[in-house]
């Protein structure tokens, strides 16, 4: 049996709005921003997901192995 995963997605040209409503689109664009798990600078090119905890944003990398971190180890 195949396992449900509610999956939240948000389009590239809303990336920076979005950025913006929680007040990270300067740093994001200034390189400020890092994958919570690797600490990788987190780039358009490289942005694998984010996660909304206590009104803040979690951002992660598109590395598998952040990804799988981000999955089992937040709550979303």
């Amino acid at each position: 049996m195949k396992e449900k995963i509610e999956l939240n997605a948000i389009r590239d040209s809303d990336i920076s709005s979005f950025l913006s409503r929680y007040g990270l689109l300067e740093k994001f664009n200034n390189g400020q921003c890092h994958c919570e798990c690797c600490n990788e600078i987190v780039t358009r090119e490289n942005l694998g997901g984010f996660l909304i905890k206590d009104r803040q944003i979690i951002l992660f990398c598109n590395l598998t192995d952040c990804l799988d971190i981000a999955m089992n180890n937040y709550e979303s």
